[in-house]
């Protein structure tokens, strides 16, 4: 992988959102869980005060409620690289940034990227094209995403231990600069956000954990 490749996927280092693949069952330690076929994960609710935090990755990370908009919610988060000092998003039912904005107002480069896709099943497939803004350069590139809730397991983080999903996230850039990456994601239902990131591919940001959080 060249420099420019590495850029290319340097935007989403984080959870992205962001942010992971397909993979062998049950990686990293995690249990499955023997009646996890059954379980469903609606869209959750959040509450004003809210708040996560990961550690693991270039820099602590974390996502803070901050008022209830509609089905959505305003959060408060510096999980974008370009966003070390705190951006303020609005997020769909889904937990999805639909639009964000910088402490000068100007527009946050990591939107519409669609990590979560409710009710979550195993099982249960999406796919999204997306044009994204770059955080090496600012330059837009088309990228290719696919995810796949592999299993529900107990997975343990710094915060605890937690069932969560195990996602599988396969992303491409289709640009001029190929691309491609995965990554592992656990998604928990309890604790309303992702817990862990195991990353598959070179240069796609690093691995991460929850460490903290609270719910009202």
């Amino acid at each position: 992988m060249n420099n420019e490749d590495w850029r290319s996927g340097r935007w989403s280092h984080r959870l992205a959102l962001i942010v992971m693949l397909i993979v062998c069952p049950a990686p990293q330690g995690g249990h499955a869980l023997a009646a996890g076929e059954d379980v469903v994960a609606e869209a959750p609710s959040f509450k004003v005060g809210d708040e996560w935090h990961w550690v693991g990755g270039a820099y602590p990370t974390y996502v803070r409620v901050i008022a209830l908009q509609g089905e959505g919610s305003v959060v408060e988060s510096n999980l974008d690289l370009w966003c070390r000092e705190g951006c303020r998003y609005v997020r769909d039912k889904n937990g999805i940034a639909v639009s964000g904005t910088n402490k000068k107002g100007e527009p946050a480069y990591v939107t519409g990227l669609r990590t979560l896709d409710f009710p979550l099943k195993i099982g249960k497939e999406w796919t999204q094209d997306i044009d994204l803004r770059l955080v090496s350069d600012g330059t837009i590139r088309p990228f290719s995403n696919r995810w796949k809730i592999e299993a529900f397991e107990e997975v343990v983080v710094k915060a605890g231990t937690f069932k969560a999903f195990r996602m599988s996230w396969y992303q491409e850039n289709r640009g001029s600069y190929r691309w491609n990456g995965n990554a592992t994601l656990w998604w928990s239902p309890e604790i309303k956000a992702f817990v862990k990131r195991v990353v598959h591919t070179t240069g796609w940001g690093s691995d991460w954990e929850l460490a903290s959080f609270v719910l009202k």
